[in-house]
């Protein structure tokens, strides 16, 4: 009703187009007004003024499945590109009639606001919602986005993207790689798990490698899906939510409130960050130890367990020599997919009270580089401390052939799969774009890896050297928007490890 009577309001002269573009201006404005003091560990790390509200445009009707692009779709991206406001974060839906308008407006806007709008496939994620979430074809079709890059559906369910209220419990993968090489010990702490599978040096091959680290997440997801349990069957008791579950379609039905299940669709998911390190680390130890046998694996790991002091030859040959996730390189990209199988088999065989759906996903607010602060060297030649890799992005200077080759990359996998989620930030330089063929050449790159399965991606375009400047001269880059992984942010507020692991990632071109 309302959509009609704004159709009216234009068309009979009440409300001009500058008219509506102001209310969503001020809308946007308002949304920003929200912000609330917070902890220092969690301002260091997600930035200043996020409310992980988030606006998903775009789209498909529910009914017919056909494009749901209209004018309220360009005016929104107008006030983000115009206003360079980083928050609320934007979602933009495409599909395959979505029309070269829509396409020409949102590269626009990430030419002004750093990581917005984050581009969405409908042909991935619908077909995924129904496959593997168990969604009716409508309620597919009218699918939305929250937080980071949660997939939920609208007013039917109850998803947990990341898990149940605090405390809940994730994992790191990155110390996982790591313990499963060095017989269960955690060399950031000492501490070593129930189960242990030798180290390095004693694995006789690749698959004794791989199934180690298996079995390690597969041990540590279930104890994470034991915490989340007890988390999932004490909130109903203490924090029922009988507001929320009035407005949820389920609940009044069932008689049950959200918590408890009560919603159309019940899930629980959880993020995997820095998977590109796990896969790097792989396939370092192939190359090093089993293939071009240039060290044993006793040396390999104790290049790791020393943060490779005293062994730099090494370390270099690790980072330049060895195939690296997001080269279009089937000696690395093997590894994602093994990697992110092992992801898949661990949440499959677990599940909570309320739900057997246990998500997967890999997106995450700036948690690459708080885990990369608590997480030991890795084999792939990252060292103590260092960030790991971003989200679902190839680690930070291991992509050297450009876009393309990281989109090939990504085709690795089953993107219909992770439903939880996904963030794939890729840096390109603003010179690649600056004139129209620039512009459409990514939009049709990125037309083309829709096409062949890819399920989101997101691009900062901002050079090295306006990043350094702006480090520099804070006071002049007041409005420079860039996105982290899960979230976007103002470049001069944010910490300056933050600000460095955007710099440290490639500049590409077209």
């Amino acid at each position: 009703p309302r959509k009609v009577s704004v159709e009216k309001d234009l068309a009979e002269g009440k409300l001009t187009m500058d008219d509506a573009q102001e209310i969503v201006d001020a809308f946007f404005l308002k949304a920003n007004c929200f912000y609330g003091g917070g902890a220092r560990f969690v301002t260091e790390t997600t930035g200043v003024g996020n409310t992980y509200q988030h606006t998903t445009l775009g789209g498909v009707k529910p009914e017919d499945g056909e494009d749901a692009t209209n004018p309220v779709t360009y005016m929104v991206l107008e006030t983000v590109g115009r206003l360079k406001l980083h928050d609320p974060t934007i979602s933009l839906r495409f599909n395959k009639n979505s029309p070269a308008k829509l396409w020409e407006c949102a590269i626009a806007t990430s030419k002004l606001v750093g990581g917005l709008p984050l581009y969405q496939n409908d042909e991935v994620i619908i077909p995924g919602l129904i496959e593997n979430n168990g969604f009716e074809l409508e309620d597919a079709r009218d699918y939305a986005f929250i937080g980071c890059q949660e997939v939920v559906g609208c007013g039917n369910d109850y998803p947990c993207g990341n898990g149940c209220p605090p405390p809940n419990s994730g994992l790191r993968y990155n110390v996982i790689i790591t313990m499963a090489i060095n017989d269960g010990i955690n060399p950031m702490n000492g501490h070593k798990a129930k189960i242990g599978f030798g180290k390095l040096g004693d694995m006789k091959s690749m698959e004794e490698v791989k199934e180690a680290y298996r079995q390690m997440v597969l041990y540590f997801t279930r104890w994470s899906a034991t915490m989340n349990n007890f988390t999932d069957v004490i909130q109903p008791t203490i924090t029922p939510l009988s507001m929320l579950s009035m407005s949820i379609d389920g609940c009044m039905e069932k008689g049950k409130d959200i918590v408890a299940g009560g919603a159309k669709y019940n899930s629980i998911g959880g993020t995997a960050t820095g998977l590109a390190t796990v896969a790097d680390s792989l396939s370092t130890i192939e190359y090093l130890v089993f293939d071009k046998k240039i060290c044993t694996g006793d040396e390999l790991l104790q290049a790791v367990l020393d943060n490779w002091e005293g062994h730099e030859e090494l370390r270099q040959i690790a980072l330049n020599e060895v195939p690296h996730f997001g080269n279009a390189d089937p000696y690395a990209d093997k590894y994602m997919k093994f990697v992110l199988d092992v992801y898949l088999e661990a949440v499959g065989s677990v599940s909570i009270a309320r739900t057997d759906i246990y998500k997967a996903g890999m997106y995450g607010a700036a948690d690459h580089v708080v885990q990369g602060r608590s997480t030991w060297a890795t084999p792939d030649g990252r060292k103590t401390g260092e960030p790991t890799a971003d989200a679902m992005s190839p680690a930070q200077t291991r992509d050297k052939n450009g876009p393309m080759a990281i989109f090939n990359s990504m085709k690795c996998f089953d993107h219909t799969k992770f439903m939880d989620g996904m963030a794939l930030n890729i840096r390109i330089h603003p010179s690649a774009i600056a004139n129209e063929e620039g512009a459409n050449k990514l939009a049709e790159a990125t037309q083309q890896y829709f096409a062949d399965g890819g399920m989101e991606v997101q691009y900062n375009v901002v050079s090295s050297d306006t990043l350094r400047e702006a480090q520099k001269h804070p006071e002049d880059y007041r409005d420079l928007v860039v996105r982290i992984a899960g979230y976007s942010a103002y470049f001069v507020e944010m910490t300056e490890d933050l600000q460095n692991d955007i710099i440290s990632r490639n500049e590409n071109s077209i």
